[in-house]
């Protein structure tokens, strides 16, 4: 662990210098390092709290699906304290447009002695991992903190000798393990069989958190839905959430045909990427096609015969689904499909690209006929026209396939998860 340790400090290092020159790394590189104001802030924060617990979560997508716990933990300990680990800046910024009140860090470099220094301050007696952030240095500290439990585990379908090796390594730390599903947990237990009597196919605290923000946030999507109802009129929209250049690129070069047999649909872009750069390549692909646009920061230029609606803020797209009717969910052209169940529970018709199967909630609602599979201009028209057909139907099967996914948080709570003596 010390050769790892030191392995960890010279990359960090060099990843620091790189950063200027390449700033596109800086966003990762900056605030590895905490300034003794912030090492203060953590001591005082502990102090005030009689029990704290720690989550450590990738990004925002980790981050919410901890939430539906973190909320139950609290009710049931008004004197806990939560503290969320990022290990991306792009998570911490977005917890940060929820209004997040609660302790947010973003990772140190993996380095035992910088660990050690975290724990001593904030003292856990509990660690959830959420996922799958297995981190050596992390890991071997939160072990001797208290129980580290790894929940909405899932685990990849081809791993090669040295990653079965490194992962088995890994999950020595762990007390207990929550997997999505049967096919999961018998991958873990293959891995880690010391653990076969503590881990449990419980299911994806996802459905949950999306349920539970419809409520939280019903206030700004009602307000998001009144004013683009005021401006655009109350006609059927289309949204393409999440989207990258090749969701851009297939509505934009199916924009022709969808105004010969269709109209022309009010149509929200709200990209992934929300960068300068991305925004600007959006105004311009658009330009190219005679649409007309607005910038989601700029509404007030937004008119009745506004085509596209570009978002360029984060933070807010769950709500923009319910102000649309169809919703392509980006990533799936290229990579992997993002999040899928945010338009399903507002009862959407959906589609995405063909590189969906890393999301078992994706897999799921294909299955079930649910969300449909687009691949070239022709399919995605194809979907348009169809849309207006399901319409009636689709709303209660995605309520149904929403709420006989939930109560994962419950049981995690209600399993015995305490570190064995």
């Amino acid at each position: 662990m010390c050769l790892y340790g030191f392995l960890v400090r010279v990359i960090g290092l060099l990843i620091a210098i790189a950063s200027y020159v390449f700033p596109s790394l800086r966003p990762q590189a900056n605030g590895r390092r905490y300034s003794q104001g912030q090492w203060d802030h953590m001591e005082v924060w502990a102090a005030s709290y009689g029990k704290r617990i720690l989550f450590f979560v990738s990004s925002a997508g980790e981050y919410e699906q901890a939430l539906p716990l973190v909320d139950r933990l609290e009710a049931r300990s008004p004197d806990l304290g939560i503290c969320f680990v990022f290990f991306s800046q792009s998570g911490i910024r977005f917890a940060r447009t929820q209004n997040e009140p609660r302790l947010c860090l973003k990772a140190p470099w993996d380095d035992v002695f910088i660990w050690r220094r975290v724990f001593s301050v904030i003292r856990p007696s509990q660690v959830f991992v959420v996922r799958y952030e297995l981190w050596p240095g992390f890991l071997s500290v939160a072990a001797g903190y208290g129980t580290v439990v790894l929940i909405n585990a899932v685990i990849h379908r081809r791993l090669g000798w040295f990653e079965k090796k490194l992962k088995a390594s890994l999950l020595r730390y762990i007390d207990a393990i929550f997997t999505v599903n049967e096919s999961d947990k018998s991958m873990f237990q293959d891995l880690a069989p010391h653990l076969e009597d503590r881990m449990w196919a419980i299911g994806d605290t996802k459905y949950e958190r999306v349920l539970q923000r419809t409520i939280e946030r019903k206030e700004l999507w009602l307000s998001l839905k009144s004013e683009l109802d005021k401006k655009w009129g109350e006609r059927h929209r289309m949204i393409l959430g999440s989207a990258w250049h090749k969701e851009v690129e297939l509505f934009l070069n199916s924009v022709d045909d969808i105004k010969t047999k269709y109209g022309l649909l009010p149509v929200i872009i709200a990209p992934h990427d929300v960068s300068a750069e991305m925004i600007a390549w959006i105004e311009q692909r658009c330009d190219a096609k005679s649409l007309s646009w607005a910038r989601f920061s700029r509404m007030e230029t937004l008119q009745k015969n506004t085509d596209i609606l570009i978002v360029d803020k984060i933070g807010i797209l769950p709500e923009l689904y319910g102000c649309a009717d169809y919703a392509m969910v980006g990533g799936a052209l290229h990579h992997r499909v993002h999040n899928v169940l945010e338009p399903a529970v507002r009862g959407l018709s959906i589609c995405f690209g063909p590189l969906y199967h890393t999301s078992m909630e994706a897999v799921k609602l294909a299955n079930e006929g649910l969300a449909t599979i687009v691949e070239s201009k022709e399919s995605f028209l194809e979907w348009i026209l169809q849309v207006g057909q399901k319409e009636n139907s689709i709303n209660s099967k995605m309520n149904h396939f929403i709420n006989e996914n939930c109560g994962v948080s419950e049981k995690i709570l209600a399993t015995d998860i305490e570190k064995e003596a």
